[in-house]
């Protein structure tokens, strides 16, 4: 299925100077849309922590911000590609993230997800000095 979604959306990048105006205008879809989309499942569960334990959410809702959550996403990982291709790089890296946040105005996420992703990096570490100790430790 061939799916032709025109956007216009329009965000100002600041660097205390001036403004600059970007313009993301078109995107052609060649797969099925449901195969870029986050699992309705994991959604409802996401929405469930955050409401009473005795609301109802419907399926259309779900639904709902199971696409705007997957657009997001795909529209922050589009500008962290963007960079990367730029600088000859093909992975992207949760830093790439971070600064693609920042550069499309989510500047609160942006901080927020740097200071998640220092703790889980020294998480890591701490787990594989703790593994590497214990595997080098006489029994």
């Amino acid at each position: 299925m061939l799916c032709l979604r025109i956007y216009r959306v329009e965000y100002y990048i600041s660097d205390g100077y001036k403004k600059v105006k970007r313009v993301c205008v078109l995107e052609i879809d060649m797969g099925d849309e449901h195969d870029k989309l986050l699992p309705v499942a994991n959604v409802g569960r996401i929405m469930k922590r955050v409401l009473p334990p005795t609301a109802k959410i419907s399926k259309e809702a779900k639904e709902t911000i199971q696409e705007c959550a997957s657009e997001f996403i795909s529209f922050v990982t589009g500008e962290a590609s963007d960079k990367c291709q730029k600088e000859n790089r093909k992975t992207v890296n949760g830093d790439d993230i971070c600064w693609a946040l920042g550069s499309l105005g989510f500047d609160d996420y942006s901080q927020a997800i740097v200071r998640y992703l220092h703790k889980h990096r020294e998480f890591e570490r701490d787990r594989a000095s703790a593994a590497a100790h214990f595997k080098h430790s006489p029994k």
